[in-house]
């Protein structure tokens, strides 16, 4: 067995030095580079001038609910998030302003309800953008003018994904029980009524995803069940396939992939359930593929993040937890760190909690700042360095110092 390479301590090889070394190498003369996780994720702090309050407009408390920083735009220090007021803020992490400068950031409105996610497109052109009312709109980041509607789901919208390389498409997951893949380049409208903003069907829509009753056995009599319509919390693409997408749900602790190519009805290619030896479903909150494209991570109700690898989502999975760790309700939501190193999720209890991916069972770094129920982590796609957002009543900005 190969013994852990030790980090010098000198100044010109720091601990930052190391990390950004084990992202880019990995391996270093056949030896495993082990970085302590605490020492590392310790060196990150908010300060206050990296604290936004959120205010409706009659000065009351506003509820910031999830956020996704940019890809390139701003030097990927650009974050959009989405509040409870319908809002959508343009936030320039990098920048040090007074928190009660009312010049900074940009603000406008969205939707007419509580915005539930918020997601840049690769070239960060386009903000895809969807609310508790069931709408899902694109915007023009450059002039905040609507773009396009997509219409077809009849309950709030819990998801929102672009697909990893083609732009055109996205695919949605709702309230509704369903989930449905658009393509931009089809199913185009124009009414009479809005005449300048377009509208999208769906190219695809699977209802029921995730009903927990399955389907009646032949030749045998059962008594009349409710069917339940379970809510689909998160879809997103299985790597750069167009056909092929992720689902999970709430009470069925369900994870699913599917194929769901139009000219057929879509079929489940591979499934997993997370359920206690008594049989006890524990509900997915939130799924979030690494940037590698080869596992996929989870957060569910028994207070636990899984990582899975795409390759066999048969196989056991690997569990993250912590004696703190609560999750409470299907709005919470992790983050993987740009170099797959670390994920992170919030928490009802109001603490962020971040795992060193590589050692699942070493302890955890918590970040203590809420005292209310922290809903989403956004993480910086170009630094892992540079900032760990939380939200829930005002949003802190944490950095490596």
């Amino acid at each position: 067995m190969s013994t852990p390479y030790k980090l010098p301590r000198s100044a010109e090889d720091s601990l930052y030095t190391s990390i950004v070394h084990r992202s880019k190498y990995g391996r270093t003369w056949g030896r495993r580079i082990q970085i302590p996780t605490e020492s590392f994720l310790s060196l990150f702090h908010n300060r206050f001038d990296h604290t936004y309050q959120f205010i409706h407009t009659d000065g009351e408390v506003c509820t910031p609910s999830y956020s996704d920083y940019a890809n390139t735009m701003n030097n990927g220090n650009l974050m959009a998030i989405g509040d409870e007021a319908g809002r959508i803020t343009l936030l320039k992490t990098d920048k040090r302003y007074n928190v009660m400068d009312a010049g900074e950031p940009l603000v406008f409105y969205a939707h007419r309800r509580a915005v539930s996610d918020v997601k840049w497109c690769k070239d960060d052109t386009i903000l895809l953008t969807a609310a508790l009312d069931g709408t899902v709109r694109l915007w023009d980041v450059n002039n905040h003018s609507i773009l396009a509607e997509l219409e077809g789901h009849t309950d709030a919208i819990k998801s929102v994904n672009w697909h990893p390389t083609n732009s055109n498409l996205l695919v949605t997951a709702s309230k509704d029980g369903s989930f449905s893949i658009w393509d931009l380049r089809a199913n185009r409208r124009v009414t009479e009524e809005n005449c300048d903003v377009p509208s999208y069907r769906p190219i695809k829509n699977v209802p029921e995803a995730h009903n927990l009753k399955g389907p009646a056995k032949r030749g045998r009599k059962q008594a009349i069940e409710p069917l339940l319509i379970r809510s689909v919390t998160s879809a997103i693409y299985a790597g750069s396939d167009e056909h092929k997408v992720i689902t999970s749900g709430t009470l069925d602790g369900t994870i699913k992939l599917w194929d769901t190519r139009s000219s057929r009805k879509s079929d489940i290619l591979q499934s997993t359930v997370f359920e206690s030896k008594a049989g006890k479903r524990y509900g997915i909150t939130d799924l979030k593929i690494d940037h590698a494209g080869t596992r996929l991570f989870s957060t569910l109700m028994d207070n636990s993040v899984y990582m899975h690898y795409l390759i066999d989502l048969d196989k056991a999975a690997v569990q993250f937890k912590d004696p703190q760790y609560k999750i409470g309700s299907f709005d919470i939501r992790l983050a993987i760190s740009p170099n797959d190193m670390y994920v992170a999720s919030g928490s009802s209890n109001g603490d962020i909690f971040v795992w060193d991916i590589d050692y699942p069972t070493s302890p955890c770094q918590i970040f203590k700042k809420h005292t209310a129920k922290v809903t989403g982590v956004s993480w910086n796609k170009r630094d892992v360095d540079q900032v760990i957002c939380k939200l829930f009543r005002r949003l802190h900005h944490a950095y490596l110092e």
